[in-house]
């Protein structure tokens, strides 16, 4: 026979009711051991399947991280040729601006040379 841990917190007088079965005791560990087994099987279960799922977003992000990662290496080649067009751009503004400036001083020596000499005229159009 097994009594009650907390048999004095019952205030009871009839010490039969304290009496525990070990028949039934025994029933009542086998049935919340199987509780636990199934618990147990179902959160195996479930750890796999986030196992599963985690490794199957690890390979997306992995691939999502290489398309980006060769769409940052074009973009940054498109800079380079941007630049090196800015640069080429802002060179012919420059030589345009002083062919602005020569022009007019290559007219005026043009007028002081002999009429067969001079040049044809120069112009941008």
């Amino acid at each position: 026979m097994f009594y009650p841990i907390l048999k004095s917190s019952i205030d009871m007088k009839d010490d039969n009711l304290y009496l525990m079965q070990p028949d039934r005791l025994v029933k009542l560990a086998d049935v919340f051991k199987n509780h636990l087994s199934i618990c147990a099987f179902n959160v195996t279960k479930d750890q796999e399947a986030l196992s599963t799922e985690i490794k199957h977003l690890d390979f997306v992000i992995e691939l999502l991280m290489q398309n980006y990662i060769e769409k940052q290496k074009k973009y940054a080649k498109y800079c380079e040729q941007m630049k090196a067009v800015n640069d080429l751009n802002v060179s012919v503004k420059k030589i345009r601006r002083n062919m602005d400036e020569i022009l007019p001083m290559i007219k005026s020596i043009n007028e002081f040379l002999p009429e067969e000499d001079r040049l044809e005229e120069f112009s941008f159009e």
